[in-house]
């Protein structure tokens, strides 16, 4: 807190009236002996006679190799793009996929969605099993992340069948498994 009232004290008693007078303010001249001090010596560690040092001089052409080899792939995925522009991009490490679950209440046209992860599908088909949904219909693995079944399936599906509500579906379509394993194909 020190620092802070410090801070304020210089920008109020120092800063503000120089910019107000003069209408600028240089740290090389005007800052006070301690900012300045600091200051050189960032100059100094960056610098040696005014040329920047050969650490300095590394880092940046580091960081221009990153930014040349990041515009490379910018470009390798615009293009992509235009060739494909449905296309899917899975990721390289099998933790990462989805993996959609199709499961039904018994006796009941109500249908829940499960979509996780692979590391979390034991979690997300224990939560469905407690609000009831006991049996499953269909799993469907590798699902990319972007893609919503259930929005499609809203899409197909008359209004006046179904009746969403978070990821369950109260719907009385008897080729509603079918309809799903469509889309899927279609992915």
């Amino acid at each position: 807190m020190p620092r802070a009232i410090e801070f304020k004290h210089w920008v109020n008693n120092d800063l503000l009236p120089t910019l107000c007078e003069t209408g600028e303010y240089s740290m090389v001249t005007d800052a006070p002996v301690a900012q300045a001090a600091q200051i050189n010596a960032i100059h100094q560690v960056t610098s040696v006679n005014g040329e920047p040092s050969t650490w300095y001089q590394e880092k940046i052409k580091l960081l221009e190799r990153v930014d040349a080899a990041n515009e490379r792939a910018i470009q390798v995925y615009e293009k992509m793009l235009q060739l494909k522009p449905k296309v899917a991009v899975w990721p390289e490490r099998d933790l990462v996929r989805h993996i959609l679950l199709v499961m039904k209440k018994p006796d009941v046209g109500e249908y829940c969605f499960v979509r996780c992860q692979r590391r979390g599908i034991a979690r997300g088909r224990q939560q469905a099993v407690d609000k009831g949904f006991t049996e499953q219909l269909a799993e469907f693995k590798d699902i990319p992340n972007g893609v919503n079944v259930m929005n499609r399936l809203k899409e197909r599906i008359p209004r006046s069948s179904y009746n969403p509500k978070f990821n369950t579906m109260l719907c009385d379509n008897p080729q509603f498994i079918d309809l799903v394993h469509q889309i899927i194909n279609e992915l």
